[in-house]
């Protein structure tokens, strides 16, 4: 009769998802009884997201036929970084970023460029130096506002370099830029975390670039955080948009799900994933779904269409342009209690896409909308670091 009561309690408890069963519902016995009662409890996980726009239409380059159109559209699209100045849009990204206060942010389209002049091709080349970073940007904004927030996992993407035309004068105004494209996952500098993983994936489309091949090279940067003392995985990506490759993108989906599909780690992949609910833009979405994982902004606002892409590439754009909603919070417990493993209600919000956000210049904080969702998973048997 006493083991018939305690298996009925331990079933109690777990459909319950509460924290006075004890810690033995979750793992290993804890030596100090209350904080196993503080572990055992559903933590609220606060996630964000956001693509934070390079700032031209780089892909625009690959429309050159000869050199000289090559270096008067990469000066054409330098301007355009220098516009929309991302110095000033980081400032309302962070201030979005310490309101809410996420756990972890995946992040996309995290650009760095550095700068030789003059170019290689004047004879006369000079040194590389770093011109802007916007990882560094974004994390010395939060850094002054007193919040700190750690890069756990980088995945360098693809890179290019080309020369380009500043002013009139060639001999003194043609230098090359180079341009390295990152996804980030920042963790809130008050959690553990361990387990990074970053990988490129195998399947990417290509472009010609003065007479050139260049790769678009993309990839995934992962980490495991440690919340009340249970494991999450967080996963960044940005999948290839449909116009480079449909075909590509759909074998990073696959990859993707693959990988992930060996873990028992709850998981959030979250990102500019290029494809929209319902597969109306490309069928990577329902491979996510087919896959178990529950799409966040849905379970919270089913009947709010929140779209986050895109604005003007100036950013300058008086109404909002969004029509599609290509930045998604993805979650799926492997071992789940119920239909998703969720506890409650689920929140979510769009940031930067109200005018009210937009910077003192005018700018958007970027050509997608950010997402937040904050959710609590119900802790599964044994789950543990």
């Amino acid at each position: 009769m006493k083991r018939m009561m305690t298996f009925l309690t331990l079933i109690c408890c777990l459909l319950a998802g509460v924290g006075a069963c004890g810690d033995d519902i979750l793992g290993p016995e804890d030596p100090d009884p209350q904080a196993g009662i503080e572990r055992a409890g559903s933590p609220e996980i606060g996630l964000m997201t956001w693509n934070l726009y390079v700032g031209s239409e780089i892909e625009s380059i690959a429309n050159a036929g000869s050199l000289e159109e090559l270096v008067y559209l990469a000066g054409l699209e330098w301007a355009s970084v220098q516009a929309t100045d991302f110095r000033e849009r980081a400032e309302a990204i962070a201030d979005a970023i310490v309101e809410r206060n996420p756990h972890a942010i995946a992040l996309q389209e995290v650009s760095r460029f550095t700068l030789r002049a003059p170019s290689i091709y004047t004879g006369s080349p000079g040194e590389w130096v770093e011109h802007t970073d916007y990882l560094d940007i974004l994390l010395a904004k939060l850094s002054d506002r007193g919040v700190s927030y750690v890069p756990a996992a980088v995945v360098d993407n693809f890179g290019l370099e080309v020369p380009a035309l500043l002013g009139m004068n060639p001999a003194t105004d043609l230098v090359d830029i180079r341009l390295e494209d990152m996804d980030v996952v920042l963790v809130r500098g008050d959690l553990p975390w361990h387990s990074v993983v970053t990988a490129n994936y195998a399947d990417n489309p290509s472009l010609i670039v003065g007479g050139q091949e260049l790769e678009i090279t993309r990839g995934y940067a992962s980490v495991v955080m440690e919340v009340k003392g249970l494991d999450y995985r967080v996963v960044s990506t940005h999948l290839t948009p449909r116009e480079e490759g449909e075909t590509e993108q759909l074998a990073q989906a696959d990859e993707l799900i693959a990988w992930l599909d060996g873990s028992e780690v709850p998981t959030f992949v979250m990102g500019d994933l290029n494809t929209a609910p319902g597969n109306t833009w490309t069928d990577s979405y329902g491979k996510f779904t087919d896959a178990g994982f529950a799409d966040l902004w849905t379970l919270a606002r089913p009947d709010v269409p929140g779209p986050t892409c895109c604005q003007d590439n100036d950013l300058l754009n008086s109404v909002s342009l969004l029509d599609r909603r290509f930045d998604l919070v993805f979650y799926r417990n492997p071992v789940a209690f119920g239909e998703t493993g969720i506890a409650g209600e689920v929140l979510a919000e769009r940031l930067g896409a109200d005018p009210s956000e937009k910077t003192p210049s005018n700018l958007w904080p970027s050509d997608h909308a950010g997402v937040t969702a904050t959710v609590k998973p119900i802790p599964r048997v044994g789950q543990s670091r």
